[in-house]
């Protein structure tokens, strides 16, 4: 994790998780992002989340490749 933390992410149902590289794409920025907003209507998740952390991204020569990260609770809902 480069800010927040994994726990308060946890605790978040409309918690989200942003790679520093979709990070800088939205706010220019991968500092002091915790708790801004962020709009999504993809697929079945379509609400606005609460950012509660930034990660580092997955090297490029890695299996999976993401840039957001849900909290699991969003998961069982569907």
């Amino acid at each position: 994790m480069i800010d927040g933390n994994a726990n308060a992410f946890n605790a978040q149902k409309y918690g989200l998780l942003l790679s520093d590289k979709i990070a800088s794409k939205l706010f220019n920025t991968t500092k002091s992002l915790i708790g801004k907003s962020v709009a999504w209507s993809k697929g079945e998740f379509k609400s606005s989340y609460i950012v509660a952390g930034v990660f580092q991204s997955p090297p490029e020569n890695a299996t999976d490749q993401f840039d957001l990260l849900f909290n699991y609770e969003l998961f069982k809902e569907t």
